[in-house]
C-alpha cells in the first residue's frame, strides 16, 4: 500500500499552496451564547446559514470569527438539546448575546439521511432513527455503536467484540450484505466478502458528531445494496469542534466464561481539532483497543433429517457427533459397537486465542476556498480482528487505507475515495483448519483403525478408544498449526487472502436555492469500481484469471414540493443503475407528508430497494467442506457464485446426486417493494410518540442453496475431468422463485418528567410467506423486541445515569455452518444496562457502566458467541469542557 502515501504527498502539497492564497474576511462576528440560567454555553455552533462559516463557542460561550459575505445576513446558532435560532446580522461589530432555550422534544432535530439535504426530523418521508452527542454520551453501553441496539427497528448481532452487523426488517443474521453503512459519505464494506465490518475502520465515539439510520428500502438515493436500510455516521468538523479531547476506558467481560479468564479490555482514544484560521483547519484521531473477545462455545449436538438432511440443533451435549463451534466431527467416518463414530474435532476456543486488537488512526485537513466551499482531504489507517461467521466460521483480520478527497459546499458535494484493504496475516478458516490439523496428525482410516482396534482391546471402551486413537493430535501450539493458518489451501493451509479496492467518485446538487426553495430539485450520480485479488482462496483467480473486478454507475433526482401552507410536502425521487454484469434497474420512490402542525407529522410512502449480486455471490469459489461420495472418493463441497461466466458446465452439465440431470439459473438482481405508514408528533411538550407500519413484498430473493446441491465429476465419474471446473458437489448462489412479503411495526415513546427521560420502544418483524425449507438466508429475526429505559443527565449539576432494559423473544434460525444447512432455536433473552456519569469538574468526566449487568449469557444467532456482561469505567477530558 506504499503507494497511498505518496498520493498523500500531493496532496498536502495542494493544500498548503491553498492555504498561501488565504485571503482575510472583512466582517467580524462576535458574541455569547448563554443557557436560560445565564451560564456560558460551550461548543454551540454559530455560523451564517447557507454558508460554511462559522465557529462553536469556547468554555465561557464566547465566539468569534471573520467573513468576506456582504451585510445583512443570518446567523443560524445550534446546538444539541437546544432550540435553534436565527439572527439577523445587519451592521459591522453588532454584538450577538444569544440565550438559546432547552428543546425538550424533537420539533429541532435536523437530519439528511432521509432525503440527503437538511431537513427537521418533523417532515421526514421515512422512518429515521438518530443518535445524537448527547445520545451517545448518555448510552448504556460501553460505546455508541453497541447502543444502536436500543433503537427501534434496528437490530445489531454481533460476530465478538468488533465485527457486528447491522440490520433492519428481517433477513438478519451475523453475515449481513443487505444493509449499507456510510462513514462521511464512504461506503464502509469489505471488497471479497461485501458487508459492513462494524465499526473496525469507522469513526471513535470522541469524533462522532451523529448517527442516523433509515431502515428499509432505500435505493432510490443510496443505490445498490439499501436494501434493507442504511445507516449514516457523521464526524465532527475541526472548524466546529476544536481542542483535545481524550478518553480511556477500562473494562472487564468474560466474568464466569468456561473458556477463558475474566479479561481486561483496554481502550485509549486522542482527537485533536484545530482551526489555524477562518480558511483552515485540520484533525487527527488516534484510537487503540486491545481485549479478549466473546467465545463461541455452543457444543450441542446436531441432529440429520432424514429427509430434508438438514442438520437440527438438539438439546443433547453428551456424546459424540457433529456440535455447533467444534470442527472436524462433522461426518461419521464408520460404525463401532454399533455407534457411528465421529473423529475428535477442535472447539473454537482450541483454534483461535480469541485475543482482539484495533488501531485507528487518521488525519483529515480542511480548507474553505470561499464562504460557501469547503475542501477536505483524509487519510485514515485501520485494522482490527475477530471471528467472523459467513458459510463458515473465520478468523479475521482485516487491514485499512482509505484516502477521500471532497469538495463541499451548503448545496453540493463532490467526493472521491479509494479504500484499500487487505487481509492481514492471521485470516484462516476454523473448518479447513481443523481438518488440515487432524490430517497432519494421522488420516481418517488410521484414526478409525486405531479407535476400531482400542475399542476391542479395552473391552468396548469408546472413552478409552477415542484417548488411544486421539494420540499425537496436533493443537495451536504446534508448528503445524503456524504453517496451516499462514499457508494458502494451494499451500496446504487454510488462510485466505483478499488484496482488494473500492473506489466511488460521487457527487450531488441541489437547485433548490435557484428555485428560492419553493421547489426543491435534487440530482446526483456515482461511479463504483470493485477489484480484488485472493489467489484462489476465495475466488477461481488464481495466476492470469485475477484479479476479480466489477463497476457500477448510478444516477439519481428527487424533488419536492410543499403546498396548502407548507401542511402537505410531496417528494418523489428515483434513481437508475447499471452493473457492469447485470442489465440498469431504476428505483422510484415518493412520499407524502402532512404537517397540521409543526408537532405532528402523519406519512406514507411508496419505497423500492434493489440489490445487485455482490462479489461473493457473483464469483465465490470456496470450498466450504468435504462429503464422501462413494467408498474411497471423497468430493470437496463447493460454495459458487452464480453469475454466468464463472462454471458455466455445471450449472447446465451437471446432476443431482442421485446422478439425475439438473440445471441450475444464473443469478439475477433481487428487488423489494415496501409501502409504509407512519406518525410521529409531540402529544404533549413533553410526550413525543411514533409509529409506523411497513410491509415489503420480494422478488428474486438471492441466498444460498443446500438442499439442491450439484454433483459434477466428470474427471471422477468418467476419467475426463473439466479444465474450467473441478471436480466436486456444488450449492450456488441462486434467486428464489416467485415473490413472498414480510411486514412490521415499529412504535416509540418518550416523556419528560422535569428532566427524567422515560423512553420506550417496540418492534413487530412478521414473516408472512413461508420460504422454501433449506434456503439461504431465512428471516432469522426474532418476532417481537421491546426496549425501555429511564435516564437524566443532570440530576445535579454533577451526576446523571441511563438504565436500560432490553428484551427479544425467541426465533427460529437457519444458516449454514461447515457446508451443512443448520436449523435451530435462538432462546430469548432479557439484559440490563446502566451508567453513571458523573462531572469531576469541568472539562474531566467519569462514567462507571455495564452491560448486560446480570451476567445472563445469550446469543443472537447459531454458531455465533455468547454475550455475557461488560463492566466499564471510562475517563473522557475535553479541552473546552463540552
Amino acid at each position: 500500500m506504499k503507494h497511498i502515501f505518496y498520493k498523500t504527498t500531493g496532496v498536502l502539497f495542494l493544500f498548503f499552496t491553498l492555504v498561501s492564497f488565504a485571503s482575510f474576511a472583512q466582517t467580524t462576528v462576535s458574541g455569547t451564547v448563554k443557557d436560560a440560567s445565564g451560564e456560558g454555553l460551550v461548543g454551540i455552533n454559530v455560523i451564517i446559514k447557507g454558508t460554511v462559516v462559522g465557529a462553536p463557542t469556547d468554555i465561557d460561550g464566547k465566539f468569534s470569527f471573520t467573513t468576506n459575505k456582504p451585510l445583512p445576513f443570518k446567523v443560524q446558532i445550534s446546538g444539541v438539546g437546544y432550540k435553534t435560532q436565527l439572527i439577523d446580522y445587519t451592521s459591522s461589530g453588532q454584538s450577538l448575546n444569544i440565550t438559546l432555550e432547552e428543546d425538550a422534544g424533537m420539533t429541532e432535530t435536523v437530519i439528511i439521511s432521509a432525503s440527503r439535504v437538511e431537513e427537521s426530523i418533523m417532515q421526514s418521508p421515512v422512518t429515521i432513527e438518530k443518535m445524537d452527542i448527547l445520545a451517545i454520551k448518555n448510552t448504556t453501553a460501553d460505546n455508541f455503536y453497541d447502543g444502536l441496539s436500543q433503537l427501534k427497528g434496528v437490530d445489531l448481532v454481533p460476530n465478538g467484540l468488533l465485527v457486528k452487523m447491522l440490520n433492519a426488517r428481517g433477513f438478519g443474521g451475523p453475515y449481513q450484505t443487505r444493509f449499507v453503512q456510510r462513514f462521511d459519505g464512504m461506503d464502509m464494506q469489505t471488497v471479497s466478502l461485501s458487508v459492513p465490518f462494524g465499526n473496525i475502520a469507522g469513526i471513535h465515539d470522541i469524533d462522532v458528531e451523529s448517527v442516523e439510520i433509515q431502515p428499509g428500502a432505500a435505493s432510490a438515493l443510496y443505490g445498490p445494496n439499501a436494501f434493507n436500510g442504511v445507516m449514516n455516521m457523521y464526524s465532527k468538523s475541526p472548524f466546529l469542534y476544536q481542542g483535545l479531547t481524550a478518553q480511556g476506558k477500562l473494562a472487564v467481560n468474560n466474568v464466569g466464561n468456561e473458556e477463558v479468564s475474566t479479561s481486561p479490555l483496554y481502550e485509549i482514544a486522542l482527537r485533536y481539532g484545530k482551526a489555524i484560521n477562518d480558511k483552515f483547519a485540520y484533525k487527527v484521531n488516534l484510537s487503540f483497543l486491545q481485549g479478549t473477545d466473546w467465545v463461541a462455545n455452543d457444543q450441542r449436538l446436531t441432529a440429520t433429517d432424514p429427509i430434508t438432511g438438514i442438520r437440527r440443533v438438539t438439546d443433547a451435549t453428551t456424546g459424540a457427533g457433529d456440535r455447533l463451534n467444534t470442527y472436524g466431527d462433522e461426518n461419521p467416518l464408520g460404525t463401532v459397537g454399533g455407534l457411528p463414530i465421529h473423529r475428535t474435532g477442535y472447539k473454537e476456543s482450541e483454534l483461535t486465542d480469541y485475543n482482539v486488537r484495533n488501531v485507528r488512526a487518521d488525519l483529515t485537513l480542511y480548507y474553505r476556498l470561499t464562504d460557501n466551499i469547503e475542501a477536505s482531504y483524509m487519510i485514515k489507517y485501520a485494522e482490527g480482528n475477530g471471528p467472523l461467521t459467513g458459510a463458515n466460521r473465520y478468523n479475521y483480520r482485516p487491514q485499512f487505507v482509505i484516502n477521500k478527497f471532497e469538495l463541499k459546499g451548503s448545496n453540493f458535494f463532490l467526493r472521491a475515495y479509494n479504500m484499500d484493504q487487505r487481509m492481514g496475516s492471521g485470516s484462516y478458516d476454523f473448518n479447513n483448519t481443523a481438518a488440515r490439523l487432524q490430517a497432519a496428525s494421522k488420516d481418517d482410516a488410521t484414526w478409525f483403525n486405531d479407535y476400531s482396534v482400542a475399542f476391542a482391546a479395552n473391552g468396548g471402551n469408546h472413552d478409552a478408544a477415542r484417548a488411544t486413537a486421539d494420540q499425537g493430535r496436533l493443537t495451536m501450539s504446534s508448528p503445524q498449526f503456524d504453517a496451516i493458518t499462514k499457508n494458502t489451501p494451494a499451500e496446504g493451509g487454510a488462510a485466505f487472502i483478499e488484496l482488494g479496492r473500492i473506489t466511488h467518485v460521487e457527487g450531488q446538487y441541489d437547485f433548490a436555492p435557484l428555485f428560492d426553495n419553493v421547489v426543491g430539485l435534487t440530482v446526483g450520480a456515482s461511479y463504483r469500481r470493485f477489484q480484488v485479488e485472493s489467489d484462489g482462496t476465495i475466488f477461481d483467480d488464481q495466476g492470469d484469471k485475477g484479479p476479480v473486478a466489477y463497476f457500477d454507475i448510478g444516477a439519481y433526482a428527487q424533488i419536492t414540493k410543499s403546498f396548502l401552507e407548507d401542511k402537505f410536502k410531496f417528494t418523489a425521487s428515483g434513481r437508475y443503475d447499471k452493473s457492469e454484469f447485470f442489465d440498469g434497474l431504476f428505483s422510484p420512490r415518493a412520499s407524502l407528508v402532512f404537517s397540521p402542525t409543526k408537532t405532528h407529522n402523519i406519512r406514507a410512502s411508496y419505497q423500492t430497494g434493489f440489490k445487485n449480486p455482490i462479489f461473493q455471490e457473483q464469483s465465490i469459489f470456496f470450498q466450504v467442506g468435504a462429503a464422501p461420495l462413494a467408498p474411497g472418493l471423497v468430493l470437496p463441497i463447493i460454495l459458487a457464485g452464480g453469475r454466468q461466466g464463472l462454471v458455466d458446465n455445471v450449472h447446465t452439465n451437471g446432476t443431482d446426486l442421485t446422478l439425475n440431470p439438473t440445471t441450475v439459473p444464473f443469478i439475477e438482481p433481487e428487488k423489494v417493494t415496501s409501502i409504509e405508514f407512519g406518525y410521529k408528533g409531540m402529544i404533549t411538550p413533553e410526550l413525543f410518540f411514533d409509529i409506523s407500519y411497513n410491509r415489503n413484498s420480494y422478488e428474486n430473493f438471492i441466498g444460498a442453496d443446500f438442499t439442491n446441491l450439484v454433483l459434477y465429476a466428470p474427471g471422477a465419474l468418467t476419467g475426463t475431468p473439466d479444465p474450467t471446473a473441478i471436480d466436486g458437489i456444488y450449492g450456488f448462489y441462486v434467486n428464489l422463485p416467485g415473490t413472498f412479503t414480510t411486514q412490521g411495526i415499529s412504535a416509540g415513546i418518550n416523556y419528560n418528567l422535569n428532566g427524567y427521560q422515560i423512553g420506550s420502544n417496540y418492534t413487530w418483524s412478521n414473516l408472512v410467506d413461508e420460504l422454501p425449507v433449506g434456503f439461504l438466508p431465512s428471516f432469522n429475526t426474532p418476532e417481537h423486541k421491546f426496549n425501555l429505559s429511564v435516564s437524566n443527565r443532570k440530576v445535579t449539576d454533577k451526576i446523571g445515569f441511563n438504565v436500560a432494559f432490553r428484551w427479544q423473544e425467541s426465533f427460529e434460525y437457519f444458516a449454514l455452518l461447515g457446508g451443512n444447512n443448520i436449523d435451530g432455536q435462538v432462546d430469548s433473552f432479557t439484559t440490563v444496562d446502566a451508567q453513571i456519569t458523573y462531572k469531576i469538574r469541568r472539562g474531566l468526566t467519569a462514567k462507571l457502566g455495564g452491560s448486560n449487568l446480570l451476567n445472563q449469557y445469550y446469543r443472537q444467532s447459531l454458531g455465533a458467541p455468547q454475550i455475557g456482561g461488560m463492566y466499564y469505567l471510562t475517563i473522557t477530558f475535553d479541552q473546552f469542557g463540552r
